[in-house]
């Protein structure tokens, strides 16, 4: 019976705003999970300002089957959308109106209990400090602020550590002042975790002007991982991305659920929590021990190198260590294995290659440090889900959508 569900044709209207990188991320993951389904057919509304209220109200006589946003468009669609009864998938908007609607619908959200957790615990690899700090949304009380908040705290008190918490908003305009004082009465060396990367930024401010040191006397830590933010601040910011690829994959595959479920089973919504990636590390929230140092150094050698098919011996003598010694720093703070690090930057080369050039796979094996492309086929394919010809067609049609 599964397989006959499966076969169904289905018409999708997707309609994501990909201004940014997260919803271009978004919509390469519902892509890649329409492939898997070369049934359903999508009609992708691209510009939010086509997502209109008649749009909506007349799916169901344009015969969409199902619809996966990851805005509400105006509050009159937002509105259209709690009213219908096409199965829906919402990725990452919070909206009560929407949350209204109790039938045949799907959210997809971050996990930001686990995010706390994260931060936490890569605190907590960073070494023993003495004081843990968090700074909240601009609005008191925002659900997704309010989670981090709980898992950074819950999570801290595993290890019998307390929070202090900023009574203000750095990104509501709360005085400079306000937020110096606060990090400067924290017990240094301080762990800072800020609810997104903006306050986080603020916080890197506060420091500079009360000449903290960073990440000596303050690591600090923020979610996003947004670049025009973290690469500008002094110094770079640590942060926590969220996996934006796979939450569109997600939300395809819960379209897919409401479609296979009675309609009798589907009078509550069905709720999709995403795991945050593990923290993207820059120089704000660092370890400052030798042995972290010695990890920076050799992930500095392998980008910079991985393409000339440099093996776990080469990175130990540029380092002038032992490959024994390197293997267990690497299982100590990465939980990876060196060549794990070098395979992922080849695979990083790989699609830059395959999303800006023509070149032939063969020539991108030889470009991307990889002796056999046999093997540089299987582990892009394991590696990012995809292989790398469907790799470069889904990168060509983005380019063009965009």
């Amino acid at each position: 019976m599964r397989r006959q569900h499966a076969a169904i044709p289905r018409n999708i209207l997707v309609s994501f705003d990909i201004s940014s990188i997260a919803g271009r991320d978004q919509l390469s993951g519902v892509l890649r999970y329409l492939r898997s389904r070369p049934q359903w057919t999508p009609r992708l509304v691209a510009n939010p300002v086509d997502f209109t209220p008649a749009l909506v109200r007349g799916a169901r006589s344009a015969h969409v089957d199902g619809i996966i946003v990851n805005h509400a468009g105006s509050p009159e669609a937002e509105h259209a959308l709690a009213e219908s009864d096409v199965p829906l998938a919402v990725v990452g908007i919070r909206s009560q109106v929407l949350l209204s609607r109790k039938s045949a619908i799907a959210f997809i959200r971050n996990d930001n209990i686990e995010t706390g957790r994260i931060a936490a615990r890569y605190f907590r690899s960073l070494g023993n400090f003495r004081s843990f700090g968090y700074i909240p949304a601009a609005h008191s009380g925002e659900e997704w602020s309010t989670g981090r908040e709980y898992g950074f705290r819950t999570e801290l008190n595993r290890y019998g550590r307390r929070l202090s918490v900023f009574q203000g908003a750095a990104d509501a305009g709360a005085s400079p002042l306000a937020l110096a004082e606060w990090l400067v009465s924290l017990q240094k060396p301080a762990a800072v975790f800020a609810a997104w990367d903006y306050p986080a930024m603020q916080a890197l401010e506060a420091c500079r002007s009360e000449r903290l040191k960073v990440p000596h006397d303050v690591a600090v830590l923020g979610v996003d991982n947004d670049s025009l933010v973290c690469d500008a601040t002094v110094p770079p910011l640590s942060s926590i991305p969220f996996d934006y690829e796979r939450q569109g994959y997600e939300s395809a595959a819960a379209l897919a659920v409401l479609f296979e479920k009675p309609a009798a089973h589907l009078q509550k919504p069905l709720t999709v929590m995403c795991r945050p990636l593990p923290v993207f590390v820059r120089e704000s929230a660092t370890a400052t021990s030798p042995a972290s140092d010695l990890l920076k150094r050799a992930m500095r050698y392998i980008a910079k190198n991985a393409a000339k098919g440099i093996s776990m011996r080469d990175v130990a003598r540029e380092l002038g260590v032992s490959q024994s010694l390197l293997s267990l720093r690497f299982r100590e703070f990465s939980g990876g294995t060196v060549m794990d690090a070098v395979i992922a930057a080849r695979i990083q080369k790989a699609k830059h290659l395959l999303a800006t050039t023509n070149r032939s796979i063969k020539d991108i094996t030889a470009a991307s440090g990889f002796r056999n492309a046999n093997y540089m086929k299987s582990a892009f394919k394991r590696i990012i889900g995809m292989t790398m010809r469907d790799y470069r067609t889904k990168m060509q049609k983005t380019t063009k959508q965009v």
